[in-house]
């Protein structure tokens, strides 16, 4: 158990929002020192990160983070979002890889009123950035979706309340991410800190200590099989305390779990993690009082609108870029308002999913809304990029909506390009490392020196991707353009499989290093 063990114990008892919102006036002050000069940049973030909310390039201008566990973004957390774009005048909303959404370019007054706002509403912005633990994800069709293994949203959302009790008081990583799969979308699961995997006889299979970032990505280690699901948040107090006791807090670029992993060796970490595990389960108190409810193991058939598991109706959104146009949230809010009891679930990919909507108004949805990406490649990712993330390298976002400009595409059989992820530095915000074809912003050899350029990553199968070259970014555009032409007919997941070498040989042209 941590040092401060009477603190950790309370925290164990969920989130206190009074403590939050009393902590507001911290905020408001550090926001006044930092528009003053009294505070710098490195010393705002260290208080406003922990409140969800950060400066961005251009310090007049912020962000504020909403955590909606599992993605669930009802009508009430949706007209905040839509209050604050109208009465700021925010230009940028982004869906995260997350499940949560940031409102950019907001003034500070603007800022922090989101955050009071969004608390009084109970909804939560407290450790949305910084060092504390991220919004738990799930699968986002997970309880409506029959061919999937059973709900994993109680468990999600246990799991983020106890994260949010603990966080201010336990020894915990920088950042720690926390996924809940249902089976048939797993969210990235294998990769996060803890990942919990649901089984068709209901129960996990938990992987811990995975993660993407500067120093490449990787799969968990499976530390525990076949797990009732009541004891998934006992894993994440295993995971908190062996942190705890093996974790790296002297360094903060080490203060991850799959640092931890390699100094404890694979072996050393799994045991210390099931007995962890034992011990959690011994002191008892964090028990999921929810029995999983089974799906029926095959999907429906039909494609979207897609029948759920209740009888009502989901229909899947894709937005052009992988982002929402600000002016289409009021349009989303109106499908919510007008439907009670239905909802938005965000993909992990920033697919946008309407729910529990009456078959008419699903139609409705897909009408007016439909998929807007209309190919794999249309519906590509990126992170906000580097003009507006104060710590982003490359314009990720920019160089996304060039490429779509550009008419890469044009020609060539639906598939041929892949849903790409471009993130604009080594965080790996849009998780490069998981897409077909992924970029990472970095810095390639021009005629005089080094220029803007973007790291190309692949992947075959379910494997990680690897690096295959730098490219400047002026030769982007053409080198898609080329992997696209040599892939058509052929979807592009089915033509690497067979023509690695080509591909390597195409980014080698394009390639100066």
């Amino acid at each position: 158990m941590p040092t401060n063990e009477k603190l950790f114990i309370k925290g164990r008892e969920g989130p206190d929002l009074g403590l939050i919102r009393e902590r507001l006036p911290v905020l408001e002050d550090a926001m006044r020192k930092f528009a003053s000069g009294e505070f710098g940049r490195a010393e705002y973030k260290g208080v406003s990160g922990g409140f969800g909310t950060y400066a961005q390039k251009d310090p007049e201008k912020h962000m504020v983070r909403l955590r909606l566990a599992g993605g669930r973004l009802t009508a009430d957390a949706l007209s905040l979002i839509v209050k604050a774009v109208e009465e700021h005048g925010s230009d940028l909303v982004h869906f995260t890889t997350c499940q949560t959404v940031q409102v950019h370019n907001l003034p500070a007054e603007g800022a922090l009123a989101l955050v009071r706002d969004a608390l009084d509403a109970g909804i939560v912005t407290f450790g949305g950035g910084g060092d504390f633990p991220r919004n738990v994800t799930a699968s986002p069709l997970s309880g409506i979706d029959p061919g999937e293994a059973f709900d994993v949203r109680p468990f999600a959302l246990a799991a983020e309340r106890y994260l949010l009790g603990v966080a201010p008081h336990a020894n915990l990583p920088r950042k720690l991410k926390v996924a809940f799969s249902n089976g048939t979308d797993d969210v990235q699961a294998k990769t996060r800190d803890l990942g919990f995997v649901a089984r068709p006889d209901g129960t996990f299979d938990v992987y811990a200590a995975g993660g993407l970032g500067n120093s490449g990505g990787r799969h968990g280690a499976l530390v525990a099989e076949g797990l009732d699901p009541m004891y998934a948040v006992y894993c994440v107090e295993a995971m908190v305390d062996v942190f705890s006791e093996h974790g790296d807090r002297e360094s903060r670029a080490r203060a991850r779990t799959r640092f931890m992993r390699d100094s404890m060796g694979e072996d050393g970490f799994v045991a210390a993690f099931k007995e962890a595990l034992s011990e959690a389960q011994s002191r008892g108190g964090l028990g999921v009082d929810s029995k999983p409810s089974l799906g029926t193991g095959s999907g429906p058939e039909g494609g979207w609108p897609m029948t759920q598991r209740d009888g009502l109706y989901a229909m899947r959104h894709r937005p052009v870029g992988g982002g929402p146009a600000v002016a289409d949230l009021p349009r989303y809010l109106a499908v919510l308002e007008g439907n009670p009891g239905s909802e938005i679930r965000l993909g992990t990919d920033r697919t946008v999913y309407f729910v529990n909507l009456p078959k008419g108004a699903a139609d409705s949805v897909a009408a007016t809304l439909g998929d807007a990406a209309t190919t794999p490649f249309r519906g590509s990712v990126a992170c906000v990029g580097g003009t507006v993330c104060q710590v982003g390298r490359a314009d990720s976002r920019g160089m996304l909506l060039a490429l779509l400009e550009s008419g890469v595409e044009d020609g060539l059989a639906e598939g041929a390009l892949p849903m790409i992820r471009i993130s604009g530095c080594g965080s790996s915000c849009a998780s490069h490392q998981l897409a077909p074809m992924g970029f990472r912003g970095a810095t390639a050899k021009g005629p005089d020196g080094r220029v803007p350029g973007y790291e190309v990553h692949y992947r075959v199968g379910d494997s990680l991707a690897e690096l295959a070259g730098t490219i400047p970014e002026t030769a982007m555009a053409a080198f898609v353009r080329e992997v696209g032409q040599a892939a058509s007919p052929d979807r592009f997941e089915d033509w690497i499989k067979a023509n690695e070498k080509t591909f390597l040989e195409i980014v080698g042209r394009h390639s100066t290093g």
